[in-house]
């Protein structure tokens, strides 16, 4: 967090990193990068940049849920991240196996 906060244009998380077993669902996973935010934020603080020039990615996957059982599912999903102020979300690709199960339909018709 000290590197990026001291030099980067966008932080990016993934979740914890000591974190085993299913993804964080959309409540959990926002109220982890919320924690670890405020992390950053401090960290931003003690390298005397304003946080909030600082773009936020989340990166889902094998350690944040992707959202992709359903459109509704989705939706959740961007909203529980937005209201943390994550700027960004990064999906992957679904495929019929974990990490990255999904319906690829689902993700064709949130794009069309």
């Amino acid at each position: 967090m000290r590197l990026a906060a001291g030099h980067a244009s966008v932080w990016v998380t993934n979740g914890d990193r000591s974190h085993t077993g299913p993804p964080l669902g959309p409540d959990e996973g926002a109220e982890l990068v919320r924690r670890q935010s405020v992390r950053f934020e401090e960290a931003c603080t003690a390298a005397q940049r304003d946080p909030s020039t600082i773009d936020r990615l989340v990166l889902t996957g094998p350690r944040l849920d992707a959202g992709l059982q359903s459109p509704q599912a989705f939706n959740e999903l961007k909203g529980a991240y937005s209201a943390v102020g994550a700027a960004d979300l990064v999906i992957p690709w679904p495929r019929a196996t974990e990490p990255y199960t999904g319906d690829q339909s689902i993700l064709d018709r949130m794009t069309s």
